[in-house]
């Protein structure tokens, strides 16, 4: 059913084909509609974690797949762009957003004009770990779809590619909002649709996409370049001319005046607790 609701909306060229559940998920949607969209996957140089499932899925589907090999000076360099384009410089954004820009503007130089991404499946399916911890699922999942923002989109915009996210459409909102929190934690639902037709994504653990594709080594960069991830962006934030609006009562971190007592978009600062 979940895969019938997505194939309605995954009108794409392209995707931004990790190999995990969720864009696994979108590109077999997209070929159930007739489509043979090109894939996509980033991944560091010498990384061998998204590569090899996203090579599985392109075979498997049918589909071509290009890899976007990056050295590491590449990927500092992207992470630097998405600051500018994203106007934060919230380390764990910046870094996973780095592989989306890179990604997005491989497929447009490929000749991509609308790119499907699996933005919102570990939203509404409950893949991250945090849910795990949460002692009110529904309301957790509730609260996290109500706030949610892709960077995708705005990366999009910036490159000129149209992003279509299947996940985020009201109506697969609907139908998996419908689903008890604790039935389709972990993702299960997306994980028992995909076991008949791509089993390895479907057992396939949860991977954080900077994980997959290798590029958390940033952080360790940052804090060599600057003592502190935070600091390095925040530097690079600054050294492009970007501002940001501050409080006495906003961020306990750096201050922005939005910062709404929990999250902090601007520097990723979060405080804990329930």
């Amino acid at each position: 059913m979940i895969l019938k609701l997505l194939s309605k909306y995954a009108d794409c060229d392209s995707i931004l084909l990790s190999g995990g559940v969720d864009s696994s998920a979108v590109a077999a949607a997209t070929v159930a509609r007739g489509s043979r969209p090109l894939g996509v996957v980033v991944s560091l140089r010498g990384c061998r974690s998204d590569l090899p499932y996203a090579a599985v899925v392109s075979s498997k589907l049918s589909i071509p797949l290009s890899a976007r090999i990056v050295e590491r000076g590449e990927a500092v360099r992207a992470a630097e762009e998405v600051v500018g384009i994203l106007k934060v410089f919230n380390p764990m954004e910046v870094v996973n957003c780095a592989v989306v820009y890179l990604g997005l503007s491989h497929a447009a130089s490929l000749g991509a004009h609308r790119v499907c991404t699996g933005d919102g499946g570990d939203e509404l399916f409950l893949g991250y770990d945090f849910f795990r911890r949460s002692r009110d699922l529904e309301r957790t999942r509730h609260d996290v779809v109500g706030r949610w923002r892709f960077c995708s989109f705005d990366i999009g915009k910036a490159l000129g590619v149209e992003v279509i996210a299947p996940f985020t459409q009201r109506e697969v909102v609907e139908y998996a909002l419908s689903i008890p929190a604790e039935l389709a934690l972990g993702k299960r639902p997306l994980r028992e649709e995909l076991s008949a037709i791509l089993p390895e994504v479907a057992a396939r653990e949860k991977t954080p996409l900077e994980r997959g594709s290798c590029f958390d080594f940033l952080y360790d960069e940052f804090r060599r370049k600057a003592g502190d991830e935070v600091a390095y962006l925040k530097a690079v934030f600054e050294r492009i001319g970007l501002n940001y609006p501050t409080s006495l009562t906003g961020c306990p971190r750096c201050g922005y005046a939005g910062f709404d007592g929990r999250y902090c978009p601007m520097c990723g600062y979060y405080a804990r607790g329930d």
